[in-house]
């Protein structure tokens, strides 16, 4: 997947363990879809259930 410098650099974890934790999942989720890159994204709703429900294992 094609990551821009901010992406990398958030992947480094250089902008703390939270923002490298999430983008870990995210590119593990785009690899998994064959995604070329990421789409940018101005707001969201998401439900943390099933992330709360799996805790780590799911990531692993």
């Amino acid at each position: 997947m094609y990551l821009t410098k901010q992406e990398e650099q958030m992947l480094a974890g250089e902008c703390g363990e939270s923002v490298q934790l999430a983008m870990e999942i995210l590119t593990g989720v785009g690899d998994i879809y064959e995604a070329e890159e990421m789409t940018k994204i101005a707001s969201a709703h998401t439900v943390m259930t099933p992330y709360r429900d799996i805790m780590d294992a799911g990531v692993e």
